[in-house]
């Protein structure tokens, strides 16, 4: 396949996207101060004579808080295109790396969260990642994977983002 560099800058690799490190830093430690001051508030000021409104509250924002958390662990952090492979970084759990000639296909999933899905192959087996539309940068991104995984089949949506010229040989 022949294509062209639609990128303006050459590609050094590793090219890397984040999301904000200030942002998921931040809302991260604000998040953990607040579990840490519910469970303070609920262990010392509740008891059998508080209010209900004064017993529930505390646990409400306690569900909130503990939900920042687990999407600020379990979410994606970083993505990095290396020459060969493309990492997906996570600051709570495994991080992911595909190479490009493992990639199958890209779709988009429209349920509650709309989501790109990225179909690949890892030791023969068929497997899945779901990719947020909300990370910094995401058009970029799918333009730089569908440029360095030409091979991979595409839907409709997908079909429209892209903006190089996916030229194929006759």
């Amino acid at each position: 396949m022949n294509q062209i560099n639609p990128f303006t800058e050459e590609t050094k690799f590793p090219v890397t996207y984040r999301f904000s490190r200030f942002t998921r830093g931040f809302t991260l430690l604000l998040a953990l101060l607040i579990v840490a001051y519910s469970l303070f508030f609920i262990f010392s000021h509740v008891n059998q004579n508080s209010r209900t409104f004064q017993k529930v509250l505390p646990f409400i924002i306690l569900f909130f808080a503990i939900d920042s958390v687990s999407r600020n662990l379990f979410s994606i952090n970083k993505i990095t295109l290396f020459e060969e492979k493309v990492g997906f970084f996570f600051i709570g759990k495994k991080n992911i790396f595909i190479p490009w000639l493992n990639l199958k296909k890209m779709e988009v999933y429209t349920g509650k969260q709309r989501l790109f899905v990225i179909h690949y192959i890892e030791n023969g087996i068929d497997k899945k990642f779901y990719l947020s539309m909300q990370f910094p940068n995401m058009l970029e991104i799918v333009n730089r994977i569908v440029y360095f995984a030409p091979h991979m089949e595409l839907d409709d949506f997908v079909t429209s983002l892209i903006i190089i010229n996916k030229n194929k040989e006759n």
